[in-house]
């Protein structure tokens, strides 16, 4: 994640492939929201 003030890593509680994203660079998002669908 970035935004206009700082860059950051997003944890995953699991580990696998990124099959759909939800969002789009540029996308403005709240705490809480689904970014991406993992295939695991």
């Amino acid at each position: 994640m970035t935004t206009d003030k700082a860059a950051f890593s997003v944890p995953s509680p699991k580990s696998g492939t990124v099959s759909e994203k939800l969002v789009e660079e540029g996308d403005e998002v709240c705490v809480g929201d689904v970014l991406c669908i993992l295939e695991v």
